[in-house]
């Protein structure tokens, strides 16, 4: 089983953390014991979205009827919950503007964290933390039943903005360390995937 940190698979497909993060609190990432994404079983997951709502770069084509469900990793075969949603990102609107404050809140909230003297894993931790909780909140207040997939998410996604790292561990006095920040983040109680 090849695994990797979330930060990596985020990379690899062109999204940010808070898209990973989001995609797990919707039942698409698949966690190995170890707490690295198992690839395979998370790629499953994603492929079986219509390309509209995949998000980043895409892994292959969506396999719609499995050869052999015992190729299917266990952990993935069922799937995403609930089905996507058909609307169009709208040319304006309060969607855009609720979409853009969603992508903005995480890079808001780890600067204010530097200025007010908290370590750089703790700016990382609320970027992260910020743009989720609210994310989740807009998509409630919008009526998108949890785990479901929405044009929302590709809205917000488009527009979430990343704070400049090396110029606030400047202010911070500390060095990047993007793996310690990533780990602090993994394991942070307020990004863990609801209990069932």
């Amino acid at each position: 089983m090849q695994t990797e940190t979330k930060a990596a698979f985020a990379r690899r497909h062109g999204v940010n953390r808070s898209t990973v993060q989001k995609w797990q609190d919707k039942g698409l990432l698949v966690i190995a014991p170890d707490g690295m994404v198992n690839v395979e079983a998370t790629e499953w997951n994603l492929d079986q979205r219509p390309a509209k709502y995949r998000g980043g770069t895409p892994h292959r084509p969506v396999r719609t009827v499995p050869r052999d469900v015992r190729t299917i990793p266990q952990e993935a075969r069922a799937g995403p919950q609930g089905g996507p949603q058909t609307e169009e990102e709208p040319e304006g609107g309060l969607l855009i503007v609720l979409a853009a404050l969603v992508g903005i809140v995480g890079k808001i909230s780890a600067e204010a964290a530097v200025a007010s003297g908290a370590s750089m894993r703790v700016a990382y931790a609320l970027d992260s933390i910020m743009t989720v909780h609210l994310w989740s909140e807009a998509e409630r207040l919008l009526g998108i039943p949890p785990g479901n997939v929405s044009g929302f998410e590709m809205m917000v996604d488009r527009r979430i903005v990343h704070p400049d790292w090396n110029d606030l561990a400047a202010q911070a006095d500390e060095p990047v360390d993007i793996d310690v920040w990533d780990a602090f983040v993994a394991a942070h109680p307020m990004l863990q995937p609801p209990s069932a």
